[in-house]
């Protein structure tokens, strides 16, 4: 895909599950630095830009790997590459985009919110809950996949920054087209 849209500029579309998201990101990424050129088409959630791209109607699109799943289990997709610097342990076989990107890795990090006047105690029981299962995940080898680092301010700060050339850099327009979009 990536030399077809190199040696195709423009004649690619990848959607967008919605503008500033981490798949957003990760597609300006690919393309400023895959060099390549092709049409952001913004969706209103993953759900319509999943059922166009089953569909035939747009060619890409970089979401979570979980929404994928089901579609790839059924034959309807495939999994192209994984954004991370390595291969996952379940999709081995999947390339990550940086071997055919050199230097190409997107993550992402997720944070618990609450309403600004979320109740102490309510924030207080989220935490120690959170805390609880993120220990629990640490401690089993058998789960490895599921355990989270702890995003301390120097990696939030280069998250930002990153975000904030990506988006500077970026093309990406509104358009507006018929159906679910």
């Amino acid at each position: 895909m990536i030399a077809y849209g190199r040696a195709n500029p423009g004649k690619l579309s990848f959607a967008i599950g919605s503008s500033g998201s981490a798949g957003h990101l990760s597609t300006e990424l690919l393309k400023r630095a895959g060099n390549i050129e092709y049409l952001v088409v913004p969706y209103k959630g993953s759900a319509p830009a999943y059922q166009d791209l089953v569909g035939g109607r747009i060619d890409g699109f970089i979401d979570p790997i979980l929404g994928s799943t089901q579609y790839a289990k059924g034959g309807l997709l495939k999994v192209i590459a994984v954004t991370s610097k390595s291969r996952l342990a379940a999709l081995p076989d999947v390339p990550t985009v940086g071997e055919s990107v050199p230097g190409y890795e997107f993550y992402s990090w997720y944070g618990l919110w609450g309403p600004a006047k979320l109740p102490s105690d309510v924030t207080q029981r989220l935490n120690a809950e959170s805390n609880k299962t993120l220990a629990t995940c640490a401690r089993s080898s058998s789960r490895r996949g599921c355990c989270l680092r702890r995003a301390r301010s120097t990696i939030s700060r280069a998250s930002s920054a990153r975000t904030w050339r990506i988006l500077e850099s970026s093309s990406t327009k509104r358009i507006s087209l018929p159906s679910n979009r």
